[in-house]
């Protein structure tokens, strides 16, 4: 875990990058699934 300096990020921007975060992960892992649905075909 990167530790971040106090008063730099406030909660909510911290929120805000953890939400951007799963949904790029979410995004990805369902693109690989696709995939591999599709290319074998």
């Amino acid at each position: 875990m990167v530790k971040i300096k106090a008063g730099i990020f406030n909660e909510k921007e911290i929120e805000k990058v953890i939400e951007i975060d799963k949904r790029k992960y979410i995004i990805l892992t369902l693109w690989e699934i696709l995939n591999m649905i599709v290319i074998p075909n």
